[in-house]
């Protein structure tokens, strides 16, 4: 019958019913072609047959339009609707309620959704809602005001509306259900399909499965086991929802199914939206998945497809969507500047589609900071960030705003702003407790609390990041799938925040989880196995409990000799746990084994020597090179020095300050003591070379935001007076590392003694030895020009202000001389009696000396600064008055050439007029 009706051509109006029911059936089967033929061959017999308006030819052509649109030729559908329009509402009255032109004004809406028109979409599907509602009632179930309900979703949907979209699906659903009751049928099936994308976007994963679910069985009880276009969607649809709770190996099973389906279909390899999207749902999970390579090909492939099919420089929200997956997968291969580059045509899109508010928009300007970020632009990273996350508090219920703030977070993280990212973390966290649903099942809600809880540790907000971490846990515990955070990691810094709170039951029970799940995720011999071996003992120990403390060491030990045959760092972890042992036997008053294991913890600090390799000497400055010509005996000093420095992050890592002062003092302190001036130099220049200063700065700042007060524990003391001495003696003889202390913010570090220390340095020896220290290190980088001039432009002279009126002449004496090259000459403080009879005692007595050194000055510096004060008039004839003149010419006379040249330049400052 069809075939004959197909082919009938013989003029006559009994015909054209049956033509129109049967092209229905042909887009009922979405048969396109056969159904466009049809139709035209029924607009030609009725245009022959009824001269004026008639409704047959009216339906005809929003028949031809809806054939159109589906087959993306929208122009043309518009064209065909439009018509359809003005011949209805020439039959039936402008303004008249009625089913056709109801119809009409439905398809015309969905072709203007389809061209990006959204207001004229908006227009006309809310037309044919209300004259349906005019033709049936407010209260009666029928399924064309479910399909323009679901219309209408879908385009809120578009809009970013969820909550909106919801409400019409679940008024769709409703409809349907009423007209069709408690048979299957495709359009129930379809509203169950869009309320489970709807919760999807809104975040509820879990209303989502159940919608998308109970759809698919429908659909199958439906249409059976043959290919299915609508099958093939709802499987994309469920694959979707898996990916966002993050099971990507069940995602990639379904959206394999569904391209298989598609390309049964519309036939493998054919140019068509759907067999694009099943491509783009296969890409995505193989980056997903880690074959960055295999998805991006795909989703290039589908890229083209797309362009082919709607026009490269057509405005499509496939194609936009599309490219931002094409730059996720160019991103996961740090091939930063495509990915950048598809972001910004995706981003050009959606603003010209939706305008600059759009969700979508916001979706990509997230996408694009993320780019720029791993690219290093931190600076555009932070603008895309801003800009993503001001449209989405314009409705902060949208799935993706987290993403954003997170971000965000990370980024002023990255450059020191804690405060800032700490505040972000918890806005995005409080934005995924907006979400509907369970949120406690997004993997994202772990790795937000867990980064907000290392911010509130590392500032010593113990009970608070210990609430952040319960949280964590909690949530973890729920997950579908396990989020990309180290659990393990999670139990043992809560463990630490119960250390630092003193509670010892809570910190061995949370050190125990950390074991028992490292062994899970390492086995048995893994560094951080042995970590939590270690730290297990240490909360054993303070419940006093020493014998179960050691059997957990021991085995730590065992774990540590193992892998210290390959890995050459796990030396210093071994030293810990025996460090350990030591602390434990001489809690329990055992003399001999507090011994033999401090003894061993030198053995295997010792044996650390091999960490360094020649190959450190390859990189120094010339400076450096030519002096290390002259001293080669220094190579194996210079190694163990270089060791040192190295372990001092790994003493850091394990919270071993006693070790770190040890080494620090044992391999960098007394070496120095034993070098002649050469020699000295040589050793400050490589220290300077290696980054010495940096890991200073590092392990001061390290401890400063660890311990509540570094200077009443003896051992944060130790450590502190050992830096500071340090950078004494190698500022003393090495202008590289005056500047090295300078860049690395040994410089700013010191300041801050000097300022914090103030009031306390007159009433405490601590506290004075480290002031001591920094005036005495910021004096001698002081006498290095370069550096003079960067330390004069940070306004030191302030901080050295007070203690140029302390009572200790001593004290009074390096602040004067720091200052003194720190001001113009017009400004050079005047110096009193007492300190000036002071600088020409240790002067004369440093002369006398053969090292030319007296009380820690060295004559060279001296005459330096006599040099310096003379800017003052009064502390020149002071001077002269008191014969420094002579002292200076002794020491341009006997000393070696850069003190002669001093000392000339002095005399000169001195007896000049």
């Amino acid at each position: 019958m069809a075939t004959n009706l197909h082919k009938y051509n013989k003029l006559h109006p009994s015909i054209i019913v049956p033509m129109q029911t049967l092209g229905g059936v042909y887009m009922e089967r979405k048969e396109w072609v056969p159904a466009q033929e049809l139709f035209e061959k029924v607009l030609e017999m009725e245009q022959t047959i009824y001269r004026g308006p008639h409704p047959l030819v009216g339906m005809t052509l929003s028949n031809l339009g809806s054939v159109h649109g589906e087959m993306l030729d929208h122009k043309t559908a518009l064209q065909y609707l439009q018509r359809a329009e003005k011949i209805s509402e020439d039959v039936f009255g402008e303004g008249t309620p009625h089913p056709q032109v109801a119809l009409i004004w439905n398809n015309m809406g969905l072709n203007y959704k389809d061209m990006g028109n959204i207001p004229k979409a908006l227009e006309y599907l809310t037309r044919s809602l209300q004259m349906r509602v005019a033709i049936y009632g407010e209260d009666t179930p029928h399924p064309d005001i479910g399909a323009t309900l679901c219309n209408l979703g879908n385009l809120m949907s578009t809009l970013g509306e969820m909550t909106t979209a919801a409400t019409y699906f679940e008024k769709a659903l409703k409809m349907f259900r009423g007209s069709y009751g408690n048979k299957n049928h495709p359009s129930i099936a379809g509203a169950l399909d869009n309320l489970g994308v709807i919760f999807v976007k809104k975040g509820d994963y879990h209303e989502s499965l159940k919608y998308h679910r109970e759809a698919l069985e429908m659909k199958r009880q439906l249409f059976g086991e043959r290919p299915n276009a609508s099958i093939a969607q709802t499987l994309h649809n469920l694959a979707n929802t898996y990916k966002s709770l993050g099971e990507h190996e069940t995602a990639l099973g379904l959206y394999q199914q569904s391209l298989d389906i598609y390309e049964d279909v519309h036939g493998e390899g054919t140019t068509h939206p759907k067999v694009a999207q099943g491509l783009v749902g296969v890409g995505n999970q193989y980056v997903n998945l880690g074959k960055h390579r295999e998805g991006l090909q795909l989703l290039q492939k589908a890229l083209k497809m797309l362009e082919e099919f709607y026009g490269v420089n057509t405005l499509h929200p496939d194609i936009a969507s599309c490219l931002n997956n094409v730059a996720y997968a160019h991103g996961k291969l740090k091939e930063f500047d495509s990915a950048i580059q598809c972001n910004l045509r995706a981003l050009e899109v959606w603003r010209k589609l939706y305008g600059n508010e759009h969700p979508n928009v916001a979706m990509t300007l997230n996408n694009l900071g993320s780019q720029y970020f791993s690219a290093g632009d931190a600076t555009r990273a932070m603008t895309h960030y801003e800009e993503a996350i001001k449209i989405y508090q314009l409705s902060p219920c949208n799935p993706q705003a987290h993403l954003a703030l997170f971000n965000f977070a990370r980024l002023c993280l990255q450059q020191g702003n804690k405060v800032k990212a700490l505040e972000n973390y918890i806005k995005g966290i409080d934005a995924l407790h907006l979400l509907p649903g369970e949120v406690s099942l997004r993997p994202e809600l772990v790795t937000g609390l867990n980064s907000a809880a290392q911010i509130l540790l590392d500032g010593k907000s113990y009970k608070e990041a210990a609430k952040y971490w319960e949280k964590a846990l909690a949530a973890y515990s729920q997950m579908r799938s396990a989020p990309s955070v180290d659990v393990g990691m999670m139990q043992f810094n809560l463990a630490r925040c119960y250390s630092e709170l003193g509670d010892v039951e809570k910190e061995c029970s949370l050190h125990e989880q950390a074991l028992q799940t490292r062994l899970q995720q390492h086995g048995e011999n893994s560094t951080d196995v042995g970590l939590s071996l270690l730290h297990i003992a240490k909360a054993l120990q303070k419940a006093g409990k020493y014998e179960i403390a050691l059997t957990h060491l021991q085995q730590a030990a065992d774990i540590f000799k193992v892998l210290a045959k390959t890995s050459p760092d796990s030396k210093m972890f071994l030293a810990a746990v025996y460090k350990g042992m030591r602390e434990v036997y001489q809690s329990m008053g055992d003399q001999r084994n507090t011994a033999k294991y401090l003894s061993e913890v030198m053995r295997t600090l010792q044996s650390t020597n091999q960490e360094v390799e020649d190959s450190i000497f390859d990189d120094l400055s010339s400076e450096t090179k030519s002096l290390l010509e002259k001293f080669p005996g220094l190579r194996p000093a210079l190694k163990q020095a270089a060791t040192t420095v190295k372990m001092l992050e790994f003493w850091r890592n394990a919270k071993d300050l006693n070790a770190a002062a040890l080494l620090v003092w044992t391999d960098l302190a007394l070496p120095r003591r034993t070098l002649s001036k050469p020699e000295l130099k040589l050793f400050a220049h490589f220290l300077a070379d290696i980054g010495t200063a940096e890991q200073f700065h590092s392990y001061i700042r390290f401890m400063e935001t660890s311990y509540n007060d570094v200077i009443s524990s003896e051992v944060t003391f130790r450590c502190l007076a050992t830096f500071g001495e340090l950078c004494v003696c190698l500022a003393d003889c090495s202008a590289l590392m005056c500047q090295q202390l300078v860049t690395a913010g040994m410089v700013a570090v010191l300041c801050d003694w000097l300022e914090k220390f103030q009031e306390q340095y007159a009433q405490d020896k601590s506290w004075s030895t480290l002031v001591t220290y920094a005036i005495h290190t910021i004096h001698n980088c002081c006498k290095v020009p370069d550096v003079r001039a960067v330390l004069k432009d940070q306004n030191i002279i302030h901080l050295l202000a007070p203690y140029l009126k302390m009572e200790a002449t001593s004290t009074r004496l390096v602040a004067l001389l720091a200052t003194s090259y720190l001001s113009d000459d017009d400004e050079t403080p005047q110096i009193d009696t007492d300190t000036m009879d002071y600088i020409i005692d240790i002067l004369e007595k440093a002369l006398q000396e053969d090292s030319k050194s007296f009380e820690g000055y060295s004559a060279l510096e001296l005459v330096m600064g006599i040099g310096t004060l003379c800017g003052n008039a009064a502390n020149r004839a002071a001077f002269l008055e008191r014969s420094a003149a002579a002292l200076v010419e002794k020491l341009m006379e006997g000393g070696d050439e850069e003190e002669a040249t001093i000392a000339t330049s002095t005399i000169c400052t001195l007896l000049a007029d």
